[in-house]
């Protein structure tokens, strides 16, 4: 007798702590254990339960762990940090048609820090060291000018840029440009003007504009910019999503449209992604696939660009 009153005794004791056990396994989930154990654990005290309102219980489990978790990214300041003596080294490759066909093209570049101000601006030592070109049978090869007569020709405008200082500002949030004055170098009445144009506007393209304001991953934001090249006025409106941060490397995709506003008319569709170094925001990486329209043809473009950061 004394065991059967014992466990009527006992009973609801019991059920009331499992009761409070649940309580506590309810509140675990919120703090962020999975959705999947939480399920497994309350199988034990929804044996009773109606089996819709199991699975609404389920799903808004599952949902409040979901916003949980996006409400815990963590919101990341884009800004270019360097110090003064950092040194890094380009390459970058154009390839223009299918395979290269209407032409292919190598760079490379280092860059120097030799001053920074407080407010985040980057004085630059910019240097071509190797550039090569092939359009069909013509090619030129900065290393060996005398190959052919295109690359001759070639050279007696470019010959004056290699290993020659050119000056230019990185800004803190990546607005690059060049502050060099080429008309007072010698050897620059030989250029075309429209090629020096070109070279100067190709720094710009290292950097992307950053953001003013603290983002998390999934954010994205707007710039849109004038390019020149060849004579070519190209108007680009771009978008930029933040893919992934990480203490190594940042991702960002992006995304846009092209179109001239004045030379050939032409318009295209730009898609890519570029990786920023995870301690200095400055670029480590770029690919690009341009698809460009004009006079009725369709010419796919693809830029590929790979900096690393030189050791003494």
């Amino acid at each position: 007798m004394q065991d059967k009153i014992g466990l009527k005794v006992l009973g609801p004791v019991f059920y009331r702590r499992k009761f409070k056990w649940c309580e506590r396994c309810i509140a675990n989930v919120v703090l962020g254990i999975s959705s999947n154990y939480f399920i497994f654990r309350s199988l034990i005290l929804i044996q009773k339960e109606d089996a819709n309102k199991f699975y609404m219980k389920k799903i808004g489990i599952i949902l409040l762990v979901g916003i949980l978790i996006s409400c815990n990214k963590e919101k990341v300041k884009l800004g270019i940090e360097m110090s003064v003596g950092d040194k890094h080294a380009t390459e970058a490759s154009i390839t223009i048609g299918s395979m290269g066909q209407l032409g292919r093209m190598k760079f490379l570049v280092d860059d120097e820090v030799v001053a920074v101000d407080e407010a985040g601006n980057h004085q630059m030592n910019f240097y071509y060291r190797k550039m090569e070109m092939e359009m069909g049978s013509m090619r030129y090869d900065s290393d060996y000018p005398e190959a052919t007569q295109f690359s001759r020709l070639l050279h007696t405008q470019l010959g004056f840029l290699f290993n020659q200082p050119i000056k230019g500002i990185v800004k803190r949030n990546g607005a690059t440009r060049i502050t060099e004055d080429f008309k007072k170098w010698e050897g620059y009445a030989n250029m075309d003007p429209k090629v020096a144009k070109s070279l100067e506007e190709s720094f710009s393209h290292r950097n992307i504009v950053l953001p003013a304001d603290e983002i998390q991953e999934g954010d994205s934001w707007n710039a849109e910019m004038d390019r020149e090249s060849n004579g070519m006025l190209m108007h680009m409106k771009m978008t930029y999503t933040l893919k992934s941060v990480s203490s190594e490397e940042i991702k960002i995709t992006l995304k846009g449209e092209m179109s001239t506003k004045s030379g050939m008319s032409a318009t295209g569709t730009i898609e890519g992604e570029m990786v920023l170094d995870g301690k200095s925001h400055y670029t480590k990486s770029v690919k690009m696939d341009f698809l460009m329209k004009a006079q009725g043809q369709t010419i796919p473009m693809n830029v590929l660009m790979s900096t690393t950061k030189i050791k003494d």
